[in-house]
């Protein structure tokens, strides 16, 4: 893991559910999707103990998420653009029962490798699916 990731947190406006001073559920995963850090928040909604996610792929969680869909900046504007519209996705929890999130995508800065914070809401309603 590399100690200089920021950490820093600035809620979106478009992003419901999020205000100043509540700790995201996020992870921080890198280019291959490999989760290098994960919330106490993220950890508690995908029912894990703390520190048991690092080292996860995030298809295990987002299973919509392979490494096939995340593997090019097109793909990665893609995914940034749903997450913009408020689709929703599938999600899985450490018991495997599924439940749908939002998801914003947030590249962040690291001189050794491309590396993105995942913000994930879960849906209170139904929206459009991205499967």
């Amino acid at each position: 893991m590399h100690s200089s990731v920021s950490t820093g947190f600035s809620p979106e406006p478009h992003f419901p559910g999020l205000t100043a001073g509540t700790e995201p559920v996020a992870l921080t995963i890198n280019a291959s999707g490999w989760v290098l850090q994960a919330s106490a928040a993220a950890e508690q909604l995908f029912s894990f103990e703390p520190g048991e996610m690092i080292g996860f792929h995030v298809s295990l969680l987002l299973p919509t998420l392979t490494e096939s869909s995340i593997a090019s900046d097109r793909q990665l504007r893609h995914l940034k653009y749903l997450g913009h519209c408020g689709i929703s996705f599938k999600a899985t929890r450490s018991d495997g029962r599924g439940f749908l999130c939002s998801l914003l995508l947030v590249p962040l800065r690291d001189e050794a490798q491309d590396i993105y914070r995942l913000i994930i809401n879960e849906a209170e309603h139904d929206t459009a699916v991205f499967a």
